[in-house]
């Protein structure tokens, strides 16, 4: 199987980059084979753009900038399209880390055209890149100790069928977190399959889960507005 070979940003060290894992095959039984192209980029600002919405021009997507997140400054993923502000001190290894973020990448060279098959196996090496080992080889967390799936449904984004799974993780140190992989297909270009990634601390000082679902709901195709057709939402029960 092939593993995930891009790092895409969670809570981690590395400047504050958001972790990345070295040996993301250990995240769960059997090789995760989702990898995804490191070629996602976040538009420039121009005059006018909408601050409340960030742009993904690879994937044809855009997503909301809730209250208490931004858009992705000083990271050094380009996946990375919003984090929540500032950093802390990793709890357990040296480095920064950050609260939470959010990314986007296309998925490639994998055998499956499944969403579910895909989330399910992508959500494993988010987990264990944002919350066990950095691409350092340090571990801010300490590692992870244990993990719960606690959403794993069907869900519309940007107007189209995908498949959403939430991990809560628990860590040696720290607060643990909650790590979400949303795989659906873009409308643009072949229409590939994409992956959108979030983690978020389990802490009072990061923002609520609810935000999670709240991003997911606002992906849409670009060019879309609200009431156009193009919001994303819940096709199944919400857990």
């Amino acid at each position: 199987a092939v593993t995930a070979a891009v790092v895409l940003g969670g809570p981690g060290s590395g400047g504050a980059s958001g972790a990345g894992g070295g040996r993301p095959d250990t995240a769960a039984s059997g090789s995760p084979s989702v990898t995804t192209s490191s070629s996602a980029t976040t538009s420039a600002p121009s005059p006018g753009e909408d601050a409340s919405r960030v742009t993904d021009q690879l994937d044809g997507i855009t997503m909301p900038v809730l209250a208490g997140w931004q858009k992705a400054r000083y990271v050094t993923d380009d996946a990375v399209l919003i984090t929540t502000p500032g950093t802390y001190d990793c709890p357990y290894d040296d480095g920064v880390c950050r609260r939470g973020t959010v990314a986007a990448q296309p998925v490639t060279s994998t055998d499956s055209t499944d969403p579910a098959t895909l989330a399910r196996k992508d959500v494993a090496v988010a987990a264990y890149r944002a919350y066990d080992t950095d691409v350092l080889g340090e571990r801010p967390f300490g590692g992870i100790t244990s993990h719960k799936v606690v959403s794993a449904r069907q869900v519309a984004v940007a107007g189209r069928v995908g498949y959403l799974v939430r991990w809560r993780v628990r860590t040696a140190h720290g607060p643990g977190g909650y790590v979400e992989s949303v795989v659906f297909r873009s409308g643009v270009g072949a229409e590939g399959l994409v992956v959108v990634r979030l983690t978020l601390d389990a802490s009072r000082a990061a923002p609520p889960p609810t935000d999670l679902d709240r991003i997911v709901a606002g992906i849409w195709p670009m060019g879309a507005t609200a009431g156009s057709g193009g919001v994303g939402s819940s096709i199944g029960p919400s857990d």
